[in-house]
């Protein structure tokens, strides 16, 4: 009977860009020069500035956001989780509430 050897799958291998991020994050601010309503440039840069612990400018962002979209998908979701992250539940929560009345709108 054959024996196989396992092979060792050793250290995970890294991205080939690290910056990758980076470049998603520098063409939303190109998409927002052009035009400032373009709300998925929005999101992804508000998701940028929580990641890196910039919660303030997170928040701005996001509640320009749900200024023109309100209906944005997971918008509220994330702007709660800031919230959390801040130590905010009384907001986290109503962003949770706005959510769940922007379902009730879509049905």
């Amino acid at each position: 009977m054959p024996t196989f050897k396992i092979p060792r799958l050793g250290r995970p291998s890294t991205p080939a860009r690290g910056d990758v991020a980076e470049v998603y994050v520098e063409e939303a601010r190109k998409r927002l020069k052009e035009g400032k309503t373009d709300t998925d440039a929005l999101f992804t840069l508000a998701a940028w500035h929580a990641v890196h612990g910039e919660h303030r400018k997170s928040l701005a962002i996001l509640h320009r956001l749900t200024q023109l979209d309100p209906a944005y998908p997971g918008v509220w979701r994330f702007k709660a989780s800031v919230y959390r992250e801040m130590g905010d539940e009384k907001m986290a929560w109503l962003c949770e509430e706005a959510e769940d009345r922007q379902l009730q709108r879509q049905e």
